[in-house]
């Protein structure tokens, strides 16, 4: 690979930084290659960019290179582009464009508080701290101690949480996992600490984390061991379990040793984790006397057991009343209340007491969980202060040689009680037992009895037994309180063995001895002699801190030694001689290999930091071997408020709340508890959350204020928070418990002080009024899409001096319709604001953005206000316009992409037809509805297409019959559809194979299934097409789809498709048609079933109306109706014929149209059914059988109304919808004509009008003959004709009833033929058929058409019905053709022409058809009383005014459209086409 040319080829065009974080070193290197081989070459760089350019000025060697770095480091975010120019010897310069974008970076965190919970001492808990950087531009952070809350307790801190990252750097959009430890080290301390995380550009999270250290869960089996008489000189045993139950293993120290009465098999010992170890305690005595001895236990990490050890010796001459463990606590009870001098009074009505009753008033019994202070307290009590005292804590006897004994130590025992006792030192071989172990220590004398509030003077010896050695021993002593000499105890509660327990002797307590332990050593190592060298290792080695805790309060921690030697260890503490810490036991000795716990106690007296150095001198030695640091912090309780403790409010809107949040933090090292006390001048004004709680140490709270003003006017008071400590109930041992006697009397007047102190908040803000403009003042959406959304923007502007609580409310324009749940609902679900209420600040601009989201449809205008939300003190919330300023008018309309099907139209089909067999009228109804949740899923592509075809709306459209042809043209059917509504709108079909992929050949899956493969064999044939299979229309837009069946095999065919309207209505369309055999007929009924109109009982003669058979085929059918059901069916009816079939066979022609005709006269009021088969054949062969359902209610005309059944030709277009430049150009005006009610005799007229649109040809039509009157008299004129291109032809309808009664309704085909441009050079082209087909220039259109009768018991009489012909007349004629109000006032005109022809009738005019007011106000008399035949009264009612009077108003309003059509004609000449002779009577 070639290298650069030169040095300047190196150096891009330009270097894009990118996006940079402020205050973050960003750095890029360019290299820069010398391609010289010897000669080196100097650069220079001219700077004076932001960026830094190392190095500025260099030479490159030859063939060498050299790395420029470009460094940038924004100080804010901006964008900085800069160039900088490098200059190469001997080469031209070089211009570096250097661009770069400073950004703030920004993170966030998972969490921000971490609870640990409770974790033993040494057990470790991590919890995941995730640092997000949620901006674009990497980022370094920092994690340190929050400094404002460290600087506040760096008197003392704790050092259990850790982490394993304290910086690093996250890449943009990226996240950093860092590991919080929480390893607990002091014994229940509430860890809390607060941590800050810094980036360099600023930005900070805080976050705090809390957790919790315990100590081990330890526990004995028993708290008492009795061991109950055992005769003297004796010994027995007791097994006692020591449980752990925690999951870790415990290190334990019982404070005795083997020269005691009781002895332990082992003092200490470690139990693994939730295990136990059992100790074996002997008890073997030698003085006929009770013995108690309460032994601690002390549990490291950390807690203090005791063991309450209890045996009573006896003799032959001798037996000491019982020990209990009653007794004891009935003891321990009164020392608590000061009331031991009762149990050696003689009264037998405190002896004969329950014993329930003695230690009623204890504080402490029966206690299941001993108060921990309280046994730290009494293990921790020095000898002298005892009720029993003793002057030494401890002697030392220091050196003494070996088989001498030493100079005698006095032991001072001091009787503070009101009554003697009886002292008795426990020594081997003398008040104990001897055995095989000698005892180097001994007092004299033994025992002694002390007189009340006296004291007595012991001597204590030292006899060493071998040389070069230590000694040590707990000296014990037994004091019995003697009490009053009876008659069967002595002075010490011993009896006679040959006295038995009487009920008088059992009634009386048995006072406890009380032990004391005084720890003696002594060595026999010369001066000249080195003592034992000790080697420990103490846990922990350095420091050993106490929980926080307020004055007077007490911490206790443990310290664990090991001996690691092969000789014994004695230690010594030396005191603190404040008196703050305490060590427990001060003395002690350690055996080789073992272990011993020392229990350390902490007790301040005023609020400080504590330190001391513990010193442990060891063997004698003058210089401390061991030195532990104990460290102790005392506090009470302080908070520190932000912002100076003063709370600021902007101006506000009486009755507008503001919240502002203030930082409480507890700066002190314990938790405490605080209450936020609202003056009750303002607390309808000012609330707090919380107002009261408990507060971690070093927690920090948001205490979060509303202030709503209430009145116009500057406020300023004072809130006071009042803190005090957490009273732990713990701590009253300290001054209530055996150790302090006669403490139980006074621990209601003994509580703990809660150091309770207040600190002031100032709340500062302002109450007013205010005015908001809303701006601009019309919004408008025009017409969004369902499902779709568009966002406008609004201006809010408070130009008043306060804050306003606003809320934007949107109501419709319409005030009627306020509270219309429907408008509710869509104003709710349509209309999202990203601000839609809050804070208004005073003298600002609030921009809003309206997002309208239509979920239907919707064509109503609203208006948006702005309200002004007032909370008062004991009322509901209060919303309330501004002014009138604060309102904008908002139009927003919402529509689905609407498309209906308006027509569908055939060349030879009708369109009724056509709609039956494409079930229009339900596919229409379906697409208008709204979306299900269904359909809107698949449209929202959550339901694929093959599994939502089941779960759509499903239609069937059948082409029909088609007889196959090679050459014939495809069944062609015009479909148009229209965008109905207020968005533009597509659809498109969509066929099985639209999405098909093309398989390769190694991906053939072998034969389909019948069903698959008959459908791929109908889509490879294009049997059904649509063009165009999609398309976009705009609003009201139509298009004319055409849907084709091309006959290319013989046989049923069917094929399932999707019309799915985009964002609309999808359904599933089942394609269906049928090729028939070439010259074969095949008979359809227009309707399998048919109902006749419901005619009254008890006609003379029934009503006759035809059914429509059709001949698809192309060979002409007869047809026969079977009658035998008819038959049985008249039988069944009293010989009645219901139904009477006029025409039982014929035949109808290949294409062509026949009717069944079936009189209908109703016997019963009711419903009558019945079913005919229709034989169909063809060449006397039977080809089918059809069967048709009749149906017919009957009904009394008198006592209820005629029902009413729908007509077949329900919901058609009344024209043709489409004139698309390939529709049809022929049609008529009205493509429905109803006649009415027809009387017989009486002609009707209707007029239609046929146009052609055709620009360029014109076309001839002929109406075709039909059945479809029942034999009444129709005439069209014309009949046939020419139709010139862009012109029209009015079409006369003259229908005359027939005698009989028929009702019908029916179509009439009307031929339409189009002469092409070729009829010049002779060519006819009238009517073309090709191989039974008609080409394209011919088609036909058609005109329905419906008739009713008068229906009248008397059917041969003549029915005047002249009122319902003149209501035929002006409410048919001229209501559905003239409509405009010119044509009115020319018909008013003609009120005067009439009069010059009656004139030749009558010498007196008739009066004008504006003077008749009805004709139901005429009355005709019998022809006796009527006048004479042409006077002027009578003349208006002949025959022969009204007959002219028809003919009149028919003809006029036919020639008014003759002349819109045609050209000018006299409105009143008469055309002789029109005139008609009046029909006769027979």
């Amino acid at each position: 690979m070639e290298g650069p040319s030169s040095i300047t080829a190196c150096i891009p065009e330009a270097l894009d930084f990118g996006f940079c974080p402020i205050f973050e070193e960003t750095s890029k290197v360019i290299i820069l290659q010398n391609p010289k081989s010897k000669n080196p070459s100097k650069i220079n760089i001219i700077n004076s960019s932001p960026f830094v350019i190392t190095p500025a000025s260099a030479v490159v060697p030859g063939r060498g290179k050299l790395e420029v770095t470009i460094t940038y480091i924004p100080k804010e975010a901006n964008v900085v582009v800069a160039t900088v120019i490098f200059q190469v010897q001997n080469e031209p310069d070089k211009v570096l464009k250097l661009s770069a974008i400073g950004k703030y970076s920004y993170i966030t965190l998972n969490k921000y508080t971490f609870h640990f919970g409770e974790l033993l001492i040494g057990q470790s808990d991590t919890k995941n701290l995730v640092i997000k950087n949620q901006s674009s531009v990497s980022s370094t952070f920092h994690l340190e101690e929050d400094n404002d809350i460290q600087s506040l307790s760096a008197e003392w801190s704790d050092s259990s949480f850790s982490f394993d990252y304290i910086t690093g750097m996250i890449p943009a959009g990226g996240t950093f996992l860092v590991k919080i430890k929480f390893t607990p080290t002091i014994v229940n301390c509430l860890s809390s600490k607060n941590y800050i995380i810094k980036t360099e550009s600023g930005n900070s999270q805080r976050f705090a984390v809390l957790g919790s250290g315990v100590g081990l869960q330890v526990a004995l089996s028993s708290r008492v061991c009795n061991f109950g008489e055992v005769r003297a000189n004796n010994s027995t045993s007791r097994l006692v379990t020591l449980e752990n139950k925690s999951d870790m293993q415990c290190s334990f120290k019982f404070f005795t040793d083997s020269a005691s009465v009781f002895v332990f098999n082992k003092t200490e010992g470690v139990i693994n984790a939730k295990s136990n170890t059992r100790l074996v305690i002997y008890f073997g005595p030698k003085e006929t006397v009770s013995y108690y001895q309460r032994v601690f236990c002390v549990v490291k990490n950390h807690m203090v057991l005791y063991i309450d050890l209890i045996g009573t010796c006896y003799d032959i001459l001798q037996r000491p009343m019982p020990l209990s463990q009653k007794d004891i606590e009935a003891f321990r009870s009164h020392v608590l209340m000061g009331s031991i001098h009762k149990l050696v009074e003689t009264a037998p009505s405190l002896m004969n007491q329950p014993i329930e009753n003695v230690f009623a008033v204890s504080a402490e019994i029966p206690m299941d969980e001993p108060n921990q202070i309280a046994l730290h307290k009494e293990m921790f009590q020095e000898l002298k202060d005892r009720m029993v005292a003793i002057s030494e804590e401890s002697i030392d006897f220091g050196f003494t040689y070996s088989g001498r004994t030493s100079e005698g130590r006095n032991l001072v025992v001091s009787n503070r009680l009101p009554f003697p006792v009886f002292v008795m030192w426990m020594i081997i071989g003398e008040t104990q037992p001897a055995d095989d172990k000698s005892t180097s220590f001994s007092v004299r004398p033994t025992t002694m009895t002390i007189p009340a509030e006296s004291t007595g003077n012991f001597l204590a010896y030292f006899s060493p037994s071998s040389p070069g050695s230590y000694f040590f021993q707990y000296l014990t002593c037994q004091v019995y309180i003697k009490r009053n000499k009876m008659k069967e105890i002595d002075e010490l509660g011993r009896m006679s063995t040959s006295q038995t327990y009487g009920k008088d002797s059992l009634s009386i307590l048995t006072i406890p001895p009380i032990p004391l332990i005084v720890p003696v050593v002594g060595h026999s190592f010369p001066s000249n002699y080195q003592t034992f060298i000790p080697e420990i290792k103490v846990s922990p080695s350095k420091k050993i801190k106490f929980p926080p805790c307020s004055p007077g309060d007490t911490m206790y921690q443990s310290l664990q030694i090991f001996n690691q030697a092969d000789t014994p260890c004695y230690y010594k503490t030396i005191a603190d001689p404040a008196g703050i810490f305490k060590v427990f036991p001060a003395v002690g000795f350690i055996l080789p290999k073992t272990f011993t716990i020392i229990a350390l106690e902490f007790k301040p007296k005023v609020p400080q930091n504590y330190k001391f150095l513990l010193k442990f001198l060891m063997n004698h030695a003058n210089t401390a071997l061991i030195k532990i640091a104990l460290e102790g912090v005392c506090s009470d309780p302080s908070i520190f408020i932000d912002n100076e403790a003063k709370i600021f409010y902007p101006p506000l809107f009486t009755g507008v709340s503001s919240k502002q949040k203030v930082g409480v933090l507890n700066s002190s090292h314990i938790a405490i508890d605080f209450n936020i006390e609202i003056p009750d001048k303002h607390r309808e004004e000012l609330t707090v959350e919380p107002f009261s709680g408990t507060m971690y140490p070093h927690e920090k709270i948001s205490a979060e204020f509303t202030f709503t003003p209430l009145h116009e006017k500057n406020y300023r008071f004072n809130v006071p928070i009042r803190i005090k400590r957490v009273i732990d109930m713990a701590q009253d041992a300290n001054f209530v418990g055996y150790f302090n006697p006669g403490s139980g009397k006074y621990m209601h007047n003994l509580r703990q002080d809660p150091l309770e102190k207040v600190y002031m908040i100032t709340v500062i803000g302002t109450g007013g009024t205010g005015v908001v403009q809303m701006s601009p003042k019309n919004i408008d959406f025009k017409t969004v899409s369902v499902g779709f959304s568009d966002l406008k923007s609004f201006t809010l502007s408070n130009i008043s001096n306060c804050a306003i609580y606003v809320k934007l409310v949107i109501v419709p324009k319409d005030p009627e319709l306020k509270d219309d749940h429907a408008i509710k609902e869509i104003i709710s679900s349509s209309f999202i604001f990203d601000f839609k209420e809050g804070i208004l600040a005073a003298n600002s601009n609030q921009k809003v953005n309206l997002r309208f989201v239509p979920n239907c449809r919707s064509q109503r205008d609203y208006y948006i206000t702005c309200m002004a939300k007032q909370s008062f003190p004991n009322a509901a919330i209060k919303e309330t316009p501004l002014n009138e300023d604060s309102r904008i008018e908002l139009s927003a309309h919402g529509d689905f992409p609407v498309i209906t099907i308006l027509d569908l139209r055939n060349k030879f089909i009708s369109p009724s037809i056509l709609w039956k067999q494409f079930n229009l009228k339900n596919t229409i109804k379906t697409i208008l509805s709204p979306l299900t949740n269904v359909e809107i899923k698949f449209n929202n592509a959550e339901i694929a297409q093959n599994l939502v075809q089941e779960r759509l709306s499903h239609f069937e459209w059948d082409f029909g019959k088609l007889n196959y042809s090679r050459n014939a043209e495809p069944k062609k059917m015009r479909l148009t559809l229209q965008n109905i509504g207020g968005v533009k709108a597509s659809f498109k079909f969509v066929f099985p194979d639209d999405n098909k992929l093309e398989k390769e050949a190694w991906a053939d899956t072998g034969d389909p299934e019948p069903a698959v493969a008959l459908e791929e064999h109908i889509l490879e044939l294009k049997i059904f097409e649509i063009k165009p299979k999609e398309f976009s229309l705009e609003i009201g837009e139509k298009i004319d789809v055409e849907l084709r069946y091309n006959s290319a095999e013989i046989g049923q065919h069917s094929l399932n498709i999707f019309f799915q309207i985009i964002h609309g209505k999808p359904i599933v369309i089942t394609l269906k048609g049928e090729t028939l055999q070439q010259k074969r007929g095949f008979l359809e009924l227009r309707h399998n079933k048919f109902e006749f109109e419901p005619q009254p009982i008890g006609l003379g003669v029934g009503i006759t109306q035809p059914i429509e058979l059709r001949n698809v085929g192309d060979n002409k059918v007869t047809y026969e109706v079977d009658t035998t059901s008819l038959t049985a069916f008249t039988k069944s009816n009293y010989e009645f014929s219901i139904f009477e079939i006029q025409n039982k066979e014929g035949s109808v022609e290949a294409n062509e149209l026949g009717y069944i005709f079936i009189n209908f006269k109703p016997l019963e009021g009711k419903v009558y059914k019945a079913t005919l088969p229709i034989i169909v054949r063809e060449r006397n062969t039977v080809i089918q059988t059809l069967q048709l359902d009749i149906e017919g209610k009957g009904y009394h005309a008198i006592k209820e109304a005629k029902p009413i059944i729908t007509s077949i030709f329900e919901g058609l277009p009344l024209c043709r919808n489409s004139f698309l430049p390939d529709s049809s150009q022929v049609g008529f005006t009205v493509e429905e004509i109803s006649f009415g009610k027809v009387a017989y005799g009486i002609p009707c007229s209707r007029v239609v009008i046929i146009y052609n649109k055709n620009p360029s040809l014109e076309f001839k039509f002929n109406f075709k003959d039909t059945e479809i009157i029942c034999g009444d008299d129709l005439i069209l004129d014309p009949l046939s004709g020419t139709v010139s291109p862009g012109s029209q032809i009015p079409i006369k309808l003259t229908l005359t009833s027939n005698r009989i009664p028929t009702i019908y309704e029916g179509e009439l085909e009307c031929m339409v033929t189009w002469e092409s441009t070729s009829k010049a050079a002779g060519k006819s082209n009238s009517r073309k058929v090709l191989d039974g087909k008609e080409s394209s220039q011919t088609e036909s259109i058609f005109l329905r058409i419906r008739k009713e009768c008068f229906v009248d018991k008397s059917p041969m009489e003549i029915v005047d019905s002249e009122p319902e012909l003149l209501k035929n007349i002006f409410h048919e004629a001229i209501s559905s053709v003239i409509s405009e109000e010119s044509v009115y006032s020319m018909l008013d005109s003609l009120n005067v022409k009439p009069r010059t022809v009656m004139a030749t009738l009558s010498n007196n005019p008739p009066p004008s058809l504006t003077e008749l007011r009805s004709l139901e106000d005429i009355v005709e008399r019998d022809e006796k009383e009527c006048e004479p035949e042409y006077s002027s009264n009578r003349l208006f009612l002949m025959d022969e005014f009204k007959e002219l009077s028809y003919i009149i108003l028919e003809n006029t309003l036919f020639n008014i459209i003759s002349e819109a059509v045609y050209q000018e004609s006299d409105l009143c000449s008469i055309g002789k086409t029109y005139i008609r002779v009046k029909p006769t009577i027979d």
